[in-house]
């Protein structure tokens, strides 16, 4: 490239090469006078500046992403309020009470206590003066629950849990739509809202059951399935990816049963669908992507079955 082809600089390529020059800004700058020939160099722009810029220029397309994840929030806070303002203070009042904060705080003391098999073993502490057994749904809402519970009291943090997981839901909604559908931006970011607030999720707001507000299981593995084996036969196949279902098997099947024991039938679904239009490019990732679900659900199976259930 030729400095005297780039109408912004009219100097030579030594000095567009040197610094004199930036080919990304524009404006005013220094003159320097060479061989009675004027030439104007842009003033560069501070790299804060730059990256301010940047930012401002990339938040656009974050917005139906940040929407997503906040609408849905936005709205249980507004149907709850004012508890959010008296958070370990007040009581959500469902159906269940405080029963599965209490799940939440008890799982996660045992575990920090080094003692795991009291999750699986007869404790009276789930019903005095019987004991009996009690299989844990914390799962994702423990992960969530565990770093609150380090700043917050039981009820607070519990109680948070229950309202971030609407979000949760909407922002893994949002992403799921975007490689399995061509909507636009804000059309996915609306559809995740109306998903992450369902009937069945809302509900839980009066129910109190946060296992059944793991809806996020489902866009999830809709996500792995589409960018392990993609239906389009012109977007590649990420075998790899396959073993991101068995996480979402894993960790969804403790977080909410309802939802996971949907995921074989997706997952088969999906990977016939794959087959009749990839040919035989569908066969491997379709067969990898139903077998590490399966793996992933197998200690669901046994934490779950038996008498326990």
């Amino acid at each position: 490239m030729s400095a005297a082809l780039d109408p912004r600089c009219t100097g030579d390529l030594t000095d567009a090469i040197t610094g004199g020059f930036d080919g990304g800004n524009t404006g005013p700058g220094p003159q320097t006078e060479r061989a009675g020939v004027t030439a104007s160099y842009p003033r560069p722009v501070p790299r804060p500046l730059a990256r301010f810029r940047l930012g401002l220029s990339a938040a656009p397309h974050a917005l139906p992403g940040l929407a997503a994840a906040l609408a849905p929030l936005m709205l249980v806070v507004a149907l709850t309020w004012p508890l959010v303002l008296h958070l370990g203070r007040w009581h959500m009042l469902t159906a269940w009470g405080d029963s599965h904060i209490w799940v939440l705080d008890w799982s996660l003391r045992h575990l920090l206590q080094g003692d795991p098999a009291a999750l699986i073993h007869k404790t009276a502490e789930a019903g005095y003066p019987v004991p009996r057994n009690m299989r844990s749904v914390g799962g994702a809402a423990l992960l969530v629950y565990a770093p609150l519970r380090l700043l917050l009291s039981p009820l607070a943090a519990g109680t948070l849990t229950h309202l971030l997981i609407f979000s949760l839901t909407g922002l893994v909604s949002y992403a799921a739509l975007g490689v399995t559908t061509q909507a636009s931006p804000w059309t996915r970011a609306g559809t995740a809202t109306a998903y992450a607030v369902g009937p069945t999720v809302i509900s839980t707001l009066g129910m109190g059951e946060i296992s059944n507000t793991q809806a996020w299981v489902l866009p999830a593995f809709l996500w792995v399935a589409a960018t392990c084996c993609p239906l389009d036969p012109a977007r590649p196949v990420r075998v790899g990816r396959a073993v991101l279902a068995l996480f979402v098997g894993l960790i969804g099947g403790l977080s909410s049963p309802y939802y996971t024991l949907a995921l074989p039938l997706i997952a088969c679904g999906w990977a016939l669908v794959a087959v009749v239009r990839r040919r035989l490019g569908g066969l491997l990732p379709g067969l990898a992507l139903v077998a590490a679900l399966g793996l992933g659900m197998l200690p669901v199976a046994a934490y779950y079955g038996g008498g326990a259930a």
